[in-house]
């Protein structure tokens, strides 16, 4: 590796660190970080890693949402934008993938392709995380909060539908997700953007039939 890509990784590294103690610092009671990286080997790849430890505070830091947290961990791997050859997708690129993946949650569930209802919900999960991760704040508003306050118990709805293998259900809890991201399109000030069941199926070069698992 040249020395300028050891520093280029060094200084990712750096701004990663810097961006999770910024993002736990306001939830730990002792948070610490340890001064130098070390190369974490795996099984197929090796990058830097910093040890980070903390405790969460008691009393009313405490109290925050496991989404909270969850989007003040994922900090350490959202893009810097003054990183080198860092890249940022923008919101309106992370939720366009986010809406072909609601579109195939529906027709997993109607199919009663379980396997595939709950990867695609996960998927749909992970975009929004990524959202979180790059743009904590959007138009004034936190991301997180919001997607805590509408999304948060359609998802679990939807999860126990899927666990189950309850059609009924999935219908009613994927109803209740729609409804809700709208709510919060809404509540972001882009209420423009409605979302509803698809009508018909796009992705003719899928089969969403339940095969061998």
């Amino acid at each position: 590796m040249a020395d300028q890509d050891v520093a280029g990784v060094a200084l990712c590294e750096q701004y990663a660190v810097a961006d999770v103690r910024a993002a736990l610092q306001p939830l730990c009671g002792d948070l610490r970080v340890l001064e130098q990286p070390f190369l974490l080997r795996l099984a197929n790849v090796q990058h830097l890693a910093t040890e980070v430890h903390g405790q969460l505070a008691a009393g009313e830091a405490a109290t925050h949402s496991a989404l909270a947290l969850a989007a003040a961990l994922l900090c350490a791997g959202a893009a810097h934008a003054d990183a080198p050859g860092a890249y940022v997708p923008g919101v309106g690129e992370i939720m366009g993938a986010t809406q072909m993946r609601h579109t195939k949650l529906w027709f997993a569930g109607r199919a009663e392709n379980w396997a595939l209802a709950r990867y695609e919900l996960g998927e749909i999960k992970e975009g929004l995380g990524d959202v979180i991760a790059y743009h904590p704040v959007f138009k004034g508003a936190p991301v997180a909060a919001l997607y805590d306050h509408y999304t948060g118990q359609p998802f679990r709805d939807l999860e126990r539908a899927i666990s189950k293998h309850d059609s009924r259900a999935f219908v009613r809890a994927y109803d209740s997700l729609t409804a809700a991201c709208d709510d919060c399109h809404r509540a972001a000030d882009q209420g423009q953007i409605v979302i509803g069941r698809p009508i018909a199926n796009p992705y003719t070069d899928q089969d969403f039939a339940p095969g061998k698992q």
